[in-house]
């Protein structure tokens, strides 16, 4: 019972955060954190529900789904990092 309140709640919030990366983010910093906020939360989602159906082996893909969220924030951060040095160099 308490599994399938937890799934609901974490289903409404991701939709909460699939809204506010698409209408209330007014920076691409603020995209980014949101879309950081989305996948963490897809991980628990995920996690929650292996846990509800007691099959073990889908954690795995929890784990790779953290660490290609992570490679993909540092990387589009250093990306857009570098477009705002070279920003600042031209003025």
């Amino acid at each position: 019972m308490y599994f399938k309140f937890a799934l609901i709640t974490l289903g409404v919030l991701i939709v909460l955060m699939v809204y506010r990366i698409l209408f209330r983010s007014p920076t691409v910093f603020y995209k980014i954190q949101s879309i950081n906020a989305f996948t963490s939360l897809c991980v628990l989602f995920l996690m929650v529900y292996v846990y509800f159906l007691k099959q073990p082996g889908f954690i795995d893909l929890a784990f790779i789904y953290i660490v290609i969220n992570y490679i993909g924030i540092v990387t589009v951060l250093k990306y857009i990092q570098a477009i705002y040095n070279d920003q600042d160099k031209k003025l």
